[in-house]
């Protein structure tokens, strides 16, 4: 039962990202964040208000659909729900990047339940690897990097680190902000059938 389940998911996905078919609206795509504070890692979560979205014309499926994608995100548009902190975060850490707080994305690679994409960030340019989950209403991709290692970022994490020092202490006293961040793209798809 449960294959057939994954099957009819499949085929009516298939069915709608079909030739002259799958649509997105780029206003309806969400790109958020989720960082982590205090040694027990409370999630603080957002988004960006400026995100420029390119997408292909006319995709015949999912993958030239997400191939032909591209992201310019003004790392300074940060928004988590609490105007002090986005000031803080747009200052303390995205202006501290090397280059400016720009952030570009392209995808490169698309591989069953895999997505590979280029992140143009603080002076370099790094491969990031998405898991992609896939219905026949979105596309979810979700990966985990790390601001030290994967964004090589050790002045501007030391930067909002010292900025918000108090701020990141938890109930322990101690002030700890995690390097690691979750990155979430969610995708609405539909047919569209003129």
């Amino acid at each position: 039962m449960a294959q057939y389940l994954v099957f009819l998911v499949a085929f009516v996905f298939a069915t709608n990202s079909s030739a002259n078919c799958l649509t997105v609206d780029p206003k309806l795509i969400k790109s958020e964040w989720t960082a982590f504070k205090f040694t027990e890692k409370k999630a603080v979560k957002g988004s960006f208000s400026k995100t420029e979205i390119t997408l292909p014309k006319d995709p015949k499926n999912l993958s030239t659909l997400i191939l032909g994608t591209q992201a310019k995100i003004d790392g300074r548009s940060v928004e988590t729900g609490d105007p002090g902190r986005n000031a803080n975060i747009a200052s303390g850490f995205f202006e501290k990047m090397k280059g400016g707080p720009e952030i570009r994305v392209s995808f490169t690679s698309v591989k069953k339940n895999q997505v590979k994409a280029q992140l143009k960030m603080n002076g370099s340019t790094r491969t990031v690897t998405f898991k992609m989950i896939e219905n026949d209403k979105e596309v979810l991709l979700e990966s985990t990097i790390d601001v030290l290692e994967d964004l090589k970022a050790s002045a501007p994490f030391e930067s909002i680190q010292a900025l918000c020092k108090d701020l990141h202490k938890g109930a322990d006293g101690i002030s700890k902000l995690w390097t690691t961040v979750d990155l979430k793209i969610t995708l609405p798809t539909h047919c569209d059938k003129k």
